[in-house]
């Protein structure tokens, strides 16, 4: 980054650490975080695992059956946009969040899983029962990623939580294994877009000598 860049960076650190009311030492020292998600992806997750914040989440079975039942997982990519359902199905997902958006029935629905997607099961949108729910959210970041902790039942949870609690060597451990993965997988991600960007350039200048 430029050195204006880095300069803009702490002034948002600092505003954000001003207006919250703590800094993001206090982040890194919290003992752990519970997961109940209502987005497949969210910025505050990766920086918690960025900075080893040992993680608790729901079972993948948990998850679906409580999105099937309440919209809980309202949000399933990137800009807030919420799930739709295939036009096989005769109902909505219960919960109030999905009678908010005034969507016309043509845009509501998304068509039918035919021959130019045989490798799906499930509709990506459906989520009116566990299968088709599972089938997606298993994609999400915290199912994917190495060094979380899950929960099937409320007082799995509690055992859980204070099981870490008691264990100051497991959290250090599980923070220390989560902040490897994350360097792991930065390096490799800067890896994969050095390598685009010098594709990118080679056929630019292929380009330029085409069109000279």
């Amino acid at each position: 980054p430029t050195e204006d860049g880095v300069a803009d960076a702490r002034t948002l650190k600092s505003k954000v650490e001003r207006v919250c009311g703590y800094d993001f030492g206090d982040v890194v020292d919290h003992p752990l975080a519970v997961l109940l998600p209502y987005s497949l992806h969210s910025y505050g997750l990766v920086q918690m695992y960025s900075m080893g914040v040992p993680l608790v989440a729901p079972s993948l079975r948990l998850l679906s059956e409580l999105h099937v039942q309440t919209a809980m997982v309202s949000h399933k990519v990137a800009g807030n946009i919420p799930w739709r359902l295939s036009a096989q199905r005769a109902r909505r997902v219960p919960g109030q969040v999905f009678h908010k958006y005034p969507m016309r029935s043509n845009s509501w629905y998304v068509p039918d899983i035919g021959a130019s997607a045989p490798c799906c099961q499930h509709d990506p949108n459906d989520a009116c029962d566990t299968q088709s729910a599972a089938a997606w959210l298993q994609f999400a970041d915290w199912y994917q990623w190495p060094h979380i902790s899950y929960f099937d039942t409320p007082s799995e949870l509690i055992a859980i939580v204070n099981a870490l609690l008691a264990n100051e060597t497991r959290r250090f451990e599980i923070s220390t294994s989560m902040r490897r993965f994350f360097e792991h997988e930065r390096q490799r991600t800067e890896k994969h877009a050095r390598s685009a960007l010098v594709r990118a350039d080679s056929f630019l200048k292929l380009q330029r000598i085409g069109f000279s």
